[in-house]
């Protein structure tokens, strides 16, 4: 593959945009026992690209570090995912849902 069509391949593969929220509940390192409904709330980060460019999201649980996380939820969203909703979340995760490792 030449060098010039293996850029377009990539950047192809590259997502659009990378929001950076901070999530402020729960708070970092909280448990949550399976099958409990729990509040997610996030706020906007400060970097680049703002919350306000942006539509819509996806919500995962992932265990594990920053180096190895490993998905293993993703949350069906009551709102469809739009930013416009709102900054604040109700989610369950499924009892049973979790890893064997580490955080999880």
């Amino acid at each position: 593959m030449r060098p010039f069509n293996a850029l377009y391949f990539f950047a192809a593969l590259c997502p659009l945009a990378l929001a950076d929220v901070e999530f402020t509940v729960p708070a970092a390192g909280a448990s949550v026992a399976g099958g409990t409904a729990f509040t997610v709330t996030w706020t906007d980060s400060g970097t680049a690209p703002s919350i306000s460019d942006l539509t819509a999201y996806q919500l995962f649980l992932e265990s594990g570090s920053n180096t190895d996380p490993q998905q293993l939820y993703q949350f069906a969203l009551t709102n469809g995912g739009l930013f416009s909703a709102g900054s604040t979340i109700t989610v369950t995760v499924p009892v049973g849902t979790g890893g064997t490792g580490t955080n999880a």
